[in-house]
């Protein structure tokens, strides 16, 4: 059984791949048609990218830490 902390790991890795897809098809979506907006949409999807990430090691060193059940 997976314990909380390694579940809202594994949830965290899943936000930080969908943010880098995200970014990636913002990127080319700017190259075929330029947006102003284009620079603060990277920067919000990155910054959550980043939370996302940290958060992630943060769970997965607490459920290494937490006894099993």
């Amino acid at each position: 059984m997976m314990s909380d902390d390694s579940h809202t790991s594994k949830i965290a890795l899943g936000v930080v791949v969908i943010c880098a897809f995200s970014i990636g098809e913002a990127s080319i979506a700017d190259q075929m048609r330029p947006n102003p907006a284009s620079p603060i949409v990277w920067t919000v999807l990155g910054a959550a990218a980043i939370l996302a990430l940290g958060a992630h090691f943060w769970f997965k060193s607490r459920a290494k830490r937490e006894p099993q059940r």
